[in-house]
Parts: structure tokens; C-alpha cells; sequence
């Protein structure tokens, strides 16, 4: 099994759950939810793939796939032959557009657990924050952004705005207002 992520297969709705709740601050860790067989039974831990005999390479994604020969080559030159290939891409968390300000620093998105991360890390320095989205992921996030003291605010927006140094300072709303933020989150739906 290869992954473009350094850690064994998790269950993401935990990173809007447990994982951003660290309100003791330290250093966040990969969270102990890896994914369960069936409803709840083992744990697919890296042992459990190991007794499995399912070999994980990790951060070394698929560069090319050549059905004829049965190989695939990673980004680190490796090539392996495989009998059946199942391709699980995944999917990325959706994205405000570049022209609106989706590319500032200090806008977030969570998906995997570096958006996580990265998130909790902006969280410590963080005063002000808005969330986009009312979806469970929105809800959650603001959840715990309260929970860390944060100036919290939830809204419809119009376009990002950003200071001299490229940072986000603010969400303009539909309705003309303007939000002062040091930090944008927008959940994965």
C-alpha cells in the first residue's frame, strides 16, 4: 500500500473532534483513531498491517502506471509490480478561489492531519478566527476555537482580504460587512 501521507490510514472526522481540542497546547500527536475492520473491531494499526503482511510505503507517491507490464513507479524511483491495482486517490478539501484571497497566509483548510497541524500551530498565535461553513467540520472547528479562547466568528463570504505582508486581516461578507482575522478556516464538507 503506498501513501502520499507519512501515517498508517486514520478516520478524519476525528481531526475536527479530539485532535484540534488540545487545549493544554502540546505538541499535537497522529491521532490513536486508525481505521476499525468491520464495526468496530481491530484496529488498523501499523502492527495490524504488518501481521496482515501488507507492506505500507509511505510519502513516496505514484508518479506513472504502466498497465501492459503491471509496474507503477513512485516519486522516488522505486518500481513495483503488481496482479491488481486499486487506485483510492482520496479527495482534497475544497479551496476559496486564488482571486477571492484562497492563497493568503493564515487561510486554512483541513483535510489530513498536516491541515491539522498547520492549523493548531496558527491557533497558538491566532486572536481573531473565522470559519466558513456550517457543515459538521465548520461547526466542529469553531467548536474548538472557542475552546481555545479564540475571537470566533462563522459567515458568508465575499473575498479575503490581506495586509502589505500578504497575511489575511479580514473576510468581506455578502452583506458588505468586513471581519477582522488573523485566520480563515474553511472545513471540508
Amino acid at each position: 500500500m503506498l501513501s502520499m501521507q507519512a501515517y498508517t490510514p486514520y478516520e478524519r472526522p476525528a481531526l475536527t473532534k479530539g485532535y484540534l481540542f488540545r487545549l493544554d497546547k502540546k505538541p499535537a500527536r497522529l491521532p490513536g483513531f486508525h481505521t476499525c475492520v468491520g464495526s468496530g473491531d481491530e484496529r488498523q494499526t501499523p502492527d495490524w498491517y504488518k501481521e496482515k503482511g501488507i507492506e505500507m510505503i509511505y510519502k513516496d507517491p505514484v508518479t506513472t502506471i504502466d498497465a501492459k507490464k503491471q509496474t507503477l513507479t513512485t516519486n522516488s524511483g522505486k518500481t513495483l509490480k503488481y496482479g491488481s491495482l486499486i487506485v483510492a486517490t482520496g479527495c482534497t478539501a475544497s479551496r476559496f478561489p486564488e482571486k477571492i484571497g484562497g492563497n493568503l497566509r493564515g487561510v486554512h483548510y483541513i483535510r489530513d492531519v498536516a491541515d491539522a497541524d498547520s492549523l493548531i500551530s496558527s491557533l497558538g498565535k491566532a486572536q481573531k478566527v473565522v470559519v466558513v461553513g456550517g457543515v459538521y467540520i465548520g461547526m466542529e472547528v469553531a467548536a474548538a476555537t472557542v475552546g481555545w479562547k479564540l475571537d470566533t466568528t462563522g459567515a458568508s463570504i465575499k473575498t479575503l482580504e490581506s495586509g502589505p505582508d500578504g497575511n489575511v486581516t479580514g473576510v468581506k461578507l455578502e452583506n458588505g460587512s468586513t471581519i477582522e482575522a488573523d485566520l480563515v478556516n474553511l472545513p471540508d464538507k
